[in-house]
């Protein structure tokens, strides 16, 4: 089971760092994680009642630089 979380937790975060973002996340912020109309993924501060695009889930970043799903 420790196993699988860490797999996952890798997975989570290669998603988010692949994402598009035009901006310097800040350790300990919560930014939310959206599929384009087109197929892109792109991280943003803005939240999820606020757009129309296809929410993925929000992550904040740590201080060691990975990202943890809230």
């Amino acid at each position: 089971s420790e196993y699988q979380k860490l797999i996952e937790e890798f997975k989570w975060n290669a998603l988010v760092y692949s994402a598009k973002y035009n901006f310097e996340p800040i350790i300990g912020e919560t930014y939310h994680l959206y599929y384009k109309h087109n197929g892109d993924i792109f991280l943003s501060l803005i939240d999820p009642s606020q757009w129309t695009y296809e929410f993925i889930g929000s992550f904040k970043l740590d201080s060691n630089h990975k990202w943890n799903r809230v």
